[in-house]
């Protein structure tokens, strides 16, 4: 992973966004896996945003 790459649960992940809006860049090999990505954000880690 790069060195501003986040991961972790996606509580912390929020966490260390600290902000109110953010831009993701999901790395993925296909269509299929980028949506994937999305999703798993949109419903494990936005939540946790404030």
């Amino acid at each position: 992973m790069g060195r501003r790459t986040l991961a972790g649960p996606p509580e912390e992940v929020a966490a260390a966004l600290g902000a109110h809006r953010v831009q993701v860049r999901l790395r993925s090999r296909s269509r299929g896996e980028l949506v994937d990505q999305i999703g798993v954000f949109g419903a494990e880690v936005a939540p946790w945003l404030e």
